[in-house]
């Protein structure tokens, strides 16, 4: 019997250790592993300053970086018309006046969040980061279409000039959403980081 386990268990830690190396491999040496990251998110922001700005909105991200964190993070999504906002969740049930899906909406469509606050684009939210350098900025690359994956490389682009870090976080079971942000690793040369193999290696 503890023959068996003890074989259960290194054929675990063998699949384990399998699916680091296949990382690895996909996204060459701009791959990283899992550590831990002291930084203060969109959600944090609201906490430390007392106010009830709703997650991932302009103001709430105003108040992060008028804070003295060194790290600031964001959610993307893309639009059906493949315009690349910041939100959490796929849809808007949570904090939006009406729900909608995001990846099915166009950017005009996407309701306020509760309490008339509008959803940022990545665009704005980039140019809002340019006055103040940050340590790093990491960025949850939630969802995109393939058509608005060359709009974020260079919104990325972007942060890679005024920040001296950039990570980008990403599902790793979505293949192309893999492919996509491993190659934007490659040509710029910064780190990409999958949340859920964070998680599985804790």
């Amino acid at each position: 019997m503890i023959g068996l386990k003890n074989v259960l268990i290194w054929a675990l830690l063998f699949c384990v250790s399998g699916f680091l190396v296949g990382c690895a491999q996909e996204c060459g040496n701009n791959a990283i592993y899992p550590a831990d990251i002291s930084y203060e998110g969109h959600r944090m922001a609201t906490k430390s300053s007392g106010h009830s700005f709703p997650h991932n909105s302009l103001e709430s991200l105003k108040d992060l970086i008028a804070s003295e964190v060194s790290t600031v993070e964001f959610d993307v999504r893309s639009t059906r018309d493949n315009e690349l906002i910041i939100m959490h969740d796929s849809d808007t049930c949570s904090y939006g006046e009406k729900n909608v899906v995001i990846s099915k909406t166009m950017l005009s469509e996407i309701p306020r969040m509760k309490g008339g606050f509008k959803v940022p684009t990545m665009q704005e939210v980039v140019g809002m980061l340019e006055g103040r350098r940050f340590a790093t900025v990491l960025v949850d690359m939630k969802a995109a279409g393939s058509d608005s994956i060359k709009r974020f490389e260079d919104l990325v682009k972007d942060l890679i000039i005024d920040h001296d870090k950039v990570v980008i976080l990403y599902d790793y079971s979505d293949r192309t959403l893999r492919k996509s942000m491993c190659d934007i690793a490659y040509r710029n040369g910064i780190e990409v980081q999958n949340y859920k193999f964070q998680v599985i290696c804790r």
